[in-house]
């Protein structure tokens, strides 16, 4: 086999590997792309938080919990708006919530007002940043993709590894043979 064969499939090889485990990795991460208890900016029952006005929140509550008998109010200091949107479905278990975890709302996608808000609910409540759920999801996704991407880059190498060692052939070294002089030649 041609020295250039064994060198395309080796990359082939090592880079399709490469990219399966990037792929599980990255696929591994979309469930798991944050954490509600330790990613949330509000937390709790009753309280207040500060927000600049530039992310959205989605409310989750703990799953054992019958979300149709919760209350939530979550009320602009400045405004006195309740700025609490109740999920109408949040009896029904989503895909997209996190393992343990029940959605059962949203704040206000225009509540964009700067400040201080005040949180009253019957059960513990956990705010979580929209945008720190869609990034890690986003993170995997684009993650696995990549995977592929180099699964697919592995296997060209290893196709055009397989071409060039059925194609090439090693280079012989010449042989030369060498007669010895036999007697009685003579040139004149």
């Amino acid at each position: 086999m041609h020295t250039a064969g064994k060198v395309f499939l080796g990359l082939g090889g090592a880079v399709a590997v490469f990219g399966i485990v990037m792929m599980i990795m990255g696929g591994s991460t979309i469930g798991d792309s944050f954490d509600v208890e330790n990613d949330n900016a509000f937390e709790g029952t009753s309280g207040q938080f500060n927000t600049d006005g530039s992310e959205d929140f989605v409310i989750y509550i703990k799953d054992d919990i019958d979300c149709t008998s919760v209350t939530v109010t979550i009320t602009n200091d400045d405004t006195g708006e309740d700025h609490f949107v109740a999920d109408e479905d949040c009896d029904k278990a989503a895909e997209e919530d996190p393992v343990g975890f029940r959605s059962i709302g949203l704040l206000d996608w225009n509540y964009d007002r700067p400040g201080n808000y005040t949180v009253t609910a019957s059960e513990k409540i956990y705010l979580v940043s929209l945008w720190d759920e869609l990034g890690g999801l986003a993170g995997g996704i684009f993650q696995a993709l990549s995977g592929a991407g180099m699964i697919a880059c592995g296997a060209c190498f290893l196709l055009l590894g397989g071409i060039l060692a059925l194609v090439l052939n090693d280079p012989k070294e010449a042989t030369q043979m060498q007669t010895p002089p036999t007697e009685g030649y003579s040139k004149d």
